[in-house]
């Protein structure tokens, strides 16, 4: 089934800042989209950095965790090898996250390959990809997977893995807080459904669009891992303004420029965003009905700076100068 298919019959429900997946086997999670090339080169600048091993291990967490959330304990008794091909494989092919997976297991090694993955269609070889996999195979295989092989290319990838020792563990929430976490109250404002009608997104093949860039759905707790593993915090916000501003137009009005981050922010699913932008160029966003979570304590500084990157687009002085946790969001102000 088709991206387009599931909005249209509901299993994607799009709600003013939320998406809830209602993917029978999925039990009710809420999905975000993202900026597939803002995260690639987020990712290709900490590989350069010679943070690969931190990559590897943001991907494995995050590809643990979703796998674990994704399938029931019945579910995850059904030989390893179905799963990956028939369910895995078809859920991220209706996401756009691929365009084919296999995966073949003898005694104890993995053969997978696939074909246009994401992230490395974006920027070719890397480890995030990589540890994701791992992450998928050891919460399928109750045990601890090593990479002896693999393979990248942009248009394909082929991985060969090997289990061994005892089933990691990673502490995470359980399943009903996640659930009540997330739980999406009334908002108005444009819906993804909408942003499609209104062509302020493009949805072409299986992939949606903003203005020719693809947005890609991602479970929210990669955002909380990355802010965990805080590699390279001072270059994200660089190469969100860097990536912003190739399709935000120089000229645009300083209003039309926060009205269009309320917009973005708000269809693909972060919550319902409030901005307060005084005459000195300072701004105070309230943001409520956030995406939690697997993990114990979530973490926004990703999140938020991306969205500095953002504003550096109106002035590039800008800092994040206080956050603020409250009972129904987060507040944080940009000032000089």
């Amino acid at each position: 089934m088709k991206l387009s298919e599931s909005l249209r019959r509901g299993i994607m429900e799009t709600f003013v800042g939320g998406i809830i997946n209602k993917f029978k086997v999925s039990r009710r999670r809420r999905d975000t989209l993202f900026f597939e090339e803002l995260l690639a080169r987020y990712i290709l600048e900490c590989e350069r950095a010679g943070f690969g091993a931190q990559t590897q291990r943001m991907g494995e967490e995050w590809g643990f965790l979703i796998t674990q959330m994704l399938a029931s304990e019945t579910i995850r008794r059904m030989p390893p090898q179905f799963l990956f091909n028939i369910i895995i494989a078809n859920i991220w092919h209706n996401l756009g996250l691929i365009d084919r997976l296999h995966a073949e297991k003898s005694d104890n090694i993995w053969r997978m390959s696939t074909e246009n993955e994401a992230i490395t269609r974006c920027i070719g070889e890397n480890k995030f990809m990589l540890g994701f996999y791992m992450g998928n195979l050891e919460t399928l295989s109750s045990g601890t997977v090593f990479p002896l092989k693999s393979k990248q290319k942009k248009e394909s990838g082929e991985y060969t893995f090997k289990l061994r020792g005892n089933p990691i563990s990673i502490k995470a929430r359980s399943n009903e807080l996640y659930r009540k976490l997330n739980d999406i109250g009334p908002i108005e404002g444009y819906t993804l459904k909408d942003a499609l009608k209104r062509n302020i997104f493009t949805l072409s093949g299986n992939r949606v669009y903003f203005r020719g860039r693809p947005i890609m759905p991602v479970e929210n707790t990669l955002v909380h891992i990355i802010g965990k593993f805080n590699v390279l915090p001072e270059k994200v916000a660089e190469i969100s303004y860097e990536f912003f501003k190739e399709i935000v137009k120089e000229d645009t009005r300083r209003e039309e420029k926060l009205v269009l981050l309320k917009t973005i922010f708000q269809i693909t699913g972060w919550g319902a965003i409030r901005i307060l932008a005084d005459k000195k160029s300072d701004i105070t966003l309230k943001i409520r009905n956030l995406p939690h979570g697997l993990l114990l304590k979530d973490d926004w500084t990703f999140l938020l700076r991306t969205i500095l990157g953002y504003l550096w687009l109106i002035d590039r002085e800008l800092k994040i100068a206080h956050i603020k946790e409250t009972r129904s969001g987060i507040l944080v102000e940009y000032s000089h």
